[in-house]
């Protein structure tokens, strides 16, 4: 049932429309706006025929998939509470990894929810935070600590920050085509031979020079992930550099429960209560105080949108963030992309520029699927 929702969360989160498209839909609009977006087909385990054939289902909306999300995750959490279940390694989901699913999920579907539905936008924002901070006053997790920032390069899944992930052996690396293989030059694979994935030049500008995340990135080498996704053994040279490929994956960390916690309930209105999720984050990534009367001008949501932006860099949250806040230029104050970029560089960003936002539908789908006809 998570790992169900967990799929169709994920097509919710690329397929769908960015919150700053509620009502920007050129060619698309005929197929709905917000949560009444054609989004995809749900399928569940009885749509299949008696020869055990998929049966072919028309596109729900994105509302109609957030909530089937919303009840599966529902289950599992209330399935493996009643189980009492306890996972072998990490690789496995829990109950706190479908609690944080779930926080996410909320928090994603809250700026689609309908005004005059079942569930409110305020449903919604305290659900995702009800799971998120659940989670963390379990205290099963902790974040990572001021002095390892630099220290653990993100390789072990037995780091205490981290809820969910894969521990990589020399029975299931992928070698080359790896997350390591594109994001480490110390790792032999296409970062090493050139293909280089660098931090935005604009978005690590605005890092302060405080904040030790920033050293995380090497301006000097178009701003890679040097010193956060790095072998620790940290060759330089083809012969010295990792060869095994058995770092391994992070896919949830307790920090993004923070994140969430501190979004949910600034978007509540609970300023108070957003800015201690918040200072709880920042005082492990600053060697003192953050004056949050400043920081970001003061901006509680601008905040939470930076950390989101820099805390997660390179961890599969950055597009959702963006869609999710419909952060143009006009929010964020970038109104360009960096000129490091491969593609477009220092060209302009906008939210409702579908090619940067939303995923369309595989043409597979409607060739396959005789539900769907336009």
């Amino acid at each position: 049932l998570a790992m169900r929702a967990y799929c169709y969360s994920s097509i919710a989160n690329l397929y769908g429309p960015a919150a700053g498209e509620m009502t920007q839909k050129s060619q698309y609009g005929k197929h709905g706006v917000g949560a009444e977006y054609d989004l995809a087909p749900i399928y569940t385990q009885n749509d299949t025929t008696p020869a055990g054939l998929v049966k072919e289902q028309p596109l729900s909306t994105l509302w109609e998939v957030r909530m089937f999300v919303r009840k599966d995750l529902n289950d599992a959490i209330e399935l493996f509470r009643e189980s009492e279940f306890s996972r072998g390694n990490k690789l496995f989901i829990d109950i706190d990894v479908a609690r944080g699913m779930q926080a996410f999920n909320c928090l994603q579907m809250a700026a689609f929810a309908p005004s005059d539905g079942e569930l409110t936008a305020e449903d919604c924002y305290q659900e995702a935070f009800d799971n998120a901070s659940g989670v963390i006053d379990d205290g099963r997790y902790r974040i990572l600590p001021y002095e390892n920032v630099l220290t653990t390069g993100f390789v072990d899944v037995n780091e205490q920050s981290w809820m969910w992930g894969l521990d990589v052996t020399p029975e299931n690396r992928t070698s080359l085509a790896s997350f390591w293989g594109h994001i480490d030059v110390h790792t032999y694979s296409y970062a090493f031979a050139g293909a280089k994935k660098g931090c935005d030049q604009q978005l690590y500008d605005s890092i302060s020079l405080n904040d030790k995340r920033k050293q995380w990135f090497d301006a000097s080498n178009k701003y890679i992930p040097d010193w956060k996704f790095y072998d620790l053994k940290r060759g330089e040279t083809a012969e010295e550099i990792d060869r095994d490929w058995l770092n391994d994956v992070v896919y949830m960390r307790i920090e993004e429960m923070y994140l969430i916690a501190a979004e949910a309930a600034a978007r509540m209105g609970k300023k108070g209560i957003a800015q201690t999720y918040l200072k709880a984050l920042l005082s492990e990534r600053f060697s003192e105080e953050v004056d949050l009367a400043t920081y970001y001008n003061g901006d509680l949501l601008k905040q939470i949108y930076y950390n989101w932006r820099i805390e997660l860099w390179g961890e599969g949250k950055s597009l959702n963030t963006w869609k999710r806040f419909g952060a143009d230029g006009t929010f964020y104050s970038i109104k360009h992309r960096g000129s490091n970029h491969y593609s477009d560089g220092g060209g302009e960003v906008k939210i409702s520029d579908w090619q940067y936002v939303t995923y369309i539908m595989p043409s597979s789908e409607a060739v396959y699927n005789n539900e769907i006809n336009d």
